[in-house]
């Protein structure tokens, strides 16, 4: 505007033609943009057509850019995914090809060893699970190991001996018991009826690991009450830990469980070191005897 005011000031009657110059002065020297920017003909000259036309071009190849460069980055992200997802699963699938190949030269071996010189039937692990109800709890029988009794499809009544986590030493455990049950005979055992290997992998399963009768929580208060009779068969004063009896008679419930204190007792509190001094003598007597 003030070189405006200034051509006109020469030539009052050719103001249009200053204000014109003025224009293309401002459009072509003055601004920072240029002559060649799209903006000095939209703005400046006022082609608002030009202009119009012009930014809808570059809005359009902007807009053309993003959606190419963002359908780059989504199809590379899935492809890392989808590749991602096949490793995982061929990592998986040879796991369990691993396993189940050696499941399967597990059982080969033991067939081609037992079978022979015992005449032990193969059972699935599918008829032993029917057997004993599912390895229940309520079937478990004491002896030497794991052992649970059950029933045969056929009504026979049979013993079952779990071995889990079977290894190399754990194998020939299990192949010397077979042998040893195959060939003694005796009143208070039962004789072999035959065996069964699986490598079932329950790891993840919860539902299945954890036995149907723990499963819930059970009656309020009961396993506070165990926590309280393990904390007193481990106080630090031994002339106030409960006798086997006691302990018992605590977790049925039979007595009152004694009052713990809020705090453990310091090392130098009287009644310890009585305690102490106590187990220090019969300790001597002992000793002396």
């Amino acid at each position: 505007m003030k070189v405006t005011s200034q051509l006109v000031s020469f030539d009052k009657n050719a103001s249009d033609k200053c204000f014109y110059f003025t224009v293309l002065y401002a459009a072509g020297i003055v601004n920072e943009l240029g002559p060649d920017d799209t903006r000095t003909a939209s703005c400046i000259l006022g082609l608002q057509l030009a202009g119009s036309a012009i930014g809808k071009m570059s809005k359009g190849v902007d807009s053309k850019h993003f959606k190419l460069f963002f359908g780059v980055v989504v199809g590379a992200f899935a492809a890392a995914m989808v590749l991602l997802g096949l490793v995982m699963v061929y990592r998986f699938w040879n796991k369990r090809q691993k396993h189940k190949e050696g499941h399967v030269k597990f059982v080969s071996h033991a067939k081609a060893t037992l079978k022979p010189h015992t005449g032990a039937i193969w059972f699935q692990i599918g008829e032993v699970k029917l057997a004993t109800d599912g390895f229940s709890q309520r079937n478990l029988i004491a002896g030497y190991g794991v052992v649970y009794k059950g029933t045969l499809s056929d009504g026979t009544k049979v013993a079952v001996k779990k071995i889990m986590d079977l290894d190399s030493k754990r194998g020939e455990e299990f192949f010397n018991e077979v042998e040893i049950i195959s060939t003694i005979k005796h009143r208070n055992l039962l004789p072999l009826r035959g065996c069964c290997a699986t490598s079932d992998d329950l790891e993840g399963h919860i539902s299945e690991v954890l036995d149907a009768s723990i499963r819930d929580g059970g009656p309020r208060g009961v396993m506070e009450r165990f926590v309280l009779v393990g904390i007193l068969c481990a106080h630090v004063m031994v002339a106030l830990r409960p006798t086997i009896s006691e302990a018992l008679k605590m977790l049925e419930g039979d007595i009152d469980i004694p009052r713990l204190p809020d705090r453990p007792l310091p090392l130098s509190h009287e009644s310890f070191r009585s305690s102490l001094l106590s187990s220090r003598s019969t300790s001597t007597t002992t000793r002396l005897r």
